[in-house]
C-alpha cells in the first residue's frame, strides 16, 4: 500500500485484534486539558467568530481531548489493553487551535515551553467507522462542502463521543473533568456507542443492522495538526444495495451533512491508490488511516477481521 500522508498510526491492536469496551479504561483529569496563554486565547476567540459568521449551522460543543493512550498489559482482574487519558476541550478550541494558520507554530511552542508538541492544541478525540456490509463491502461518504473540515472529501462516517451525552447538560459550561472523574465507565461507553449513532445518523442503517464496534487502532490526522481519532470496525448485516437505499432515502437526522455514498470491495483496498488515484486523492486522511489499519490487522492476524459470510 502507498505511503498516506497527513495520517500517522499512534497504535493498531495486533495482538488482539479490535478491541471491545471492557478492554479499554480512562482516567479524566483536567492534567489533560490543553495548556493556555492570554494571546492564544484571545485568537481562538477571533478565529471563532470569524468561523462561525461564514457558517450558520456551525455550533460549539464540549469534547474529550486525547492527551495519552498507552497499551497495558491485561491481568485477570482487568482485561484493559489500552489506557487513555482524557481531558475536556470543546469545537471552538479546535477551530482556533488544530484547524488555525498557526497550528504548526504552536506545535513549536509547546515543544519549546512543555516538551510536548500538542500542549496548545485542544486535540478533540475523533471517531470513524470501517463498515463491512454483508457482501463485503466499504460504506464511505462524501462530506458536504459546508463542513468546516476537508469539506467536499470522501470519509468513513465519523464524528465525536460527547461528554454532555455523559453528563446529560445541554452547554459546554456545564462540563468540567470533575464532574467526569468518576464516569469512567460511562466514559468508555459513550465512546464506542458515539460511534454508532454517528453510522446511524450519517448514513441512515438502523443500530439493529449494526454488529458491536471493535476499535482498531488510533491514528492522529497532521492535516489538522495532530488531531487524534479512534478508528473502529462494524459489521453490517444489510447488503451494498441495502445500505445504498436507505442512505437515498434521506431520512437520517444528519442528512445534511454528506451528499453522496459509495461501496468499495474490501479485496480491493490494498490497489485502491493505484487503481483508482483520483478517488484516493479525495479520501480524508481519516479514511486513508482507517483503511490502512483495518489491512494492517489483517495482515497480521493473516485472516479478514469481521467478513460476513455470504
Amino acid at each position: 500500500m502507498a505511503e498516506i500522508q497527513d495520517v500517522s498510526v499512534v497504535m493498531a491492536f495486533l495482538k488482539t485484534g479490535p478491541l471491545s469496551p471492557s478492554q479499554v479504561s480512562v482516567a479524566v483529569s483536567s492534567k489533560f486539558n490543553r495548556h493556555s496563554k492570554p494571546e492564544l486565547d484571545a485568537k481562538i476567540d477571533d478565529a471563532w467568530k470569524e468561523k462561525s459568521a461564514s457558517s450558520a449551522k456551525l455550533f460549539n460543543a464540549s469534547k474529550f481531548r486525547l492527551s495519552t493512550a498507552q497499551k497495558i498489559a491485561p491481568i485477570d482482574s482487568d482485561p484493559s489493553c489500552l489506557y487513555l487519558g482524557l481531558g475536556v476541550t470543546c469545537y471552538r478550541d479546535f477551530i482556533g487551535t488544530n484547524m488555525s494558520a498557526d497550528g504548526i507554530l504552536l506545535q513549536t511552542d509547546g515543544l519549546v515551553d512543555h516538551a510536548d508538541s500538542q500542549a496548545y492544541l485542544a486535540d478533540p478525540l475523533g471517531v470513524g467507522a470501517f463498515i463491512v456490509t454483508s457482501d463485503n463491502l466499504v460504506v464511505l461518504i462524501q462530506r458536504s462542502k459546508q463542513q468546516a473540515e476537508a469539506p467536499g472529501m470522501w470519509d468513513v462516517p465519523g464524528g465525536h463521543p460527547e461528554p454532555q451525552d455523559v453528563l446529560k447538560v445541554s452547554s459546554p459550561a456545564e462540563v468540567t473533568c470533575e464532574a467526569l472523574e468518576s464516569k469512567a465507565n460511562s466514559v468508555v461507553n459513550e465512546i464506542f456507542s458515539s460511534i454508532m449513532r454517528e453510522v446511524s445518523d450519517e448514513v441512515g442503517i438502523a443500530e439493529a443492522c449494526l454488529s458491536e464496534p471493535g476499535l482498531m487502532g488510533i491514528i492522529r490526522d497532521s492535516s489538522n495538526c495532530g488531531k487524534p481519532l479512534a478508528e473502529f470496525i462494524i459489521r453490517c448485516r444489510l447488503n451494498g444495495d441495502e445500505v445504498i437505499e436507505a442512505y437515498r432515502k434521506g431520512e437520517q437526522v444528519e442528512v445534511e451533512e454528506s451528499t453522496d455514498i459509495r461501496l468499495v470491495p474490501v479485496d480491493e483496498l490494498p490497489s485502491l491508490w493505484m487503481t483508482e488515484p483520483g478517488f484516493w486523492k479525495q479520501l480524508t486522511p481519516q479514511g486513508k488511516g482507517c483503511i490502512q489499519l483495518y489491512l494492517t490487522i489483517c495482515d497480521r492476524m493473516e485472516k479478514n477481521i469481521y467478513f460476513v459470510d455470504t
